[in-house]
């Protein structure tokens, strides 16, 4: 699992690590386009570490993908269901909705919730740039600064966890954020 990428695997430990220090020993998580490619799923570092529900939301059917949803539809899709975290792992580069798939994860998150994005950053070369939201094509690179402006933009970030820019296995950079979620929209403080 994740051999090709031992980089995002580190992150994904580091996010499974914080919302558990902080949800728990039992947490719930919700991955943002989650159908496995490759050797990419997250599950089996969360499942271990206590994460006791785990909702892989996709467009489209395959392994990994237990919600079959545009990801701006989630939130509506999930009615009152709240997650300790929300994971995009290299899925934000493919979707044309990106910043409203970046809402859909803030607002499917519990007050001190954690969202935990990695992106490839610029100069990444497209790579399966078909598997974009209902078959189109699209692939663009996200900076830290593009997520985390359209993260500000929801009004519900307390606090900015991480973000950088990180070399990868390939020694291009990957935009890794964590941030956590400020509070409910009536107002009830994380």
């Amino acid at each position: 699992m994740w051999k090709h990428a031992p980089d995002v695997r580190a992150f994904v430990e580091s996010a499974v690590a914080l919302a558990r220090s902080r949800a728990g020993e039992r947490w719930s998580a919700i991955e943002f386009g989650s159908y496995a490619m490759h050797d990419h799923d997250p599950r089996p570092i969360a499942v271990p570490n206590g994460c006791e529900v785990y909702v892989g939301v996709d467009w489209r059917p395959g392994p990994g993908v237990d919600l079959v949803s545009m990801n701006s539809e989630a939130p509506e899709r999930l009615g009152d269901q709240r997650f300790d975290l929300a994971l995009s792992l290299s899925a934000l580069e493919h979707d044309p909705e990106w910043r409203e798939t970046l809402a859909a994860m803030l607002a499917v998150l519990r007050p001190g919730g954690i969202a935990a994005i990695t992106v490839p950053a610029a100069g990444w070369p497209a790579h399966e740039v078909d598997c974009a939201p209902l078959g189109g094509t699209f692939y663009e690179c996200r900076t830290v600064e593009d997520v985390l402006g359209a993260l500000s933009a929801t009004g519900l970030v307390a606090s900015i966890v991480r973000a950088s820019e990180d070399p990868s296995v390939y020694g291009r950079r990957r935009t890794n954020i964590i941030v956590s979620r400020s509070s409910d929209p009536d107002g009830v403080p994380a």
